[in-house]
């Protein structure tokens, strides 16, 4: 990839519904796992972060195992 300007976006959807108290905790935390997982394959710089969250409702999700899955 030398020579190459590659920018990457991660878009991560989840259900709405996590406590209020601790969305940020647990947002946060995900977003630096996503992070984390494409930094090293993709060399994105520790500070280079161009992520968005979308929250759903629960119901506007789809699952073979059911809707609390």
């Amino acid at each position: 990839m030398d020579g190459v300007n590659v920018q990457l976006k991660a878009n991560v959807d989840l259900a709405d519904g996590l406590p209020s108290s601790n969305a940020p905790i647990h947002q946060g935390g995900l977003m630096h796992g996503v992070h984390s997982a494409l930094a090293k394959p993709f060399r994105i710089p520790a500070g280079d972060r161009n992520q968005i969250l979308h929250e759903h409702n629960a119901e506007d999700f789809e699952s073979a195992k059911g809707p609390n899955s």
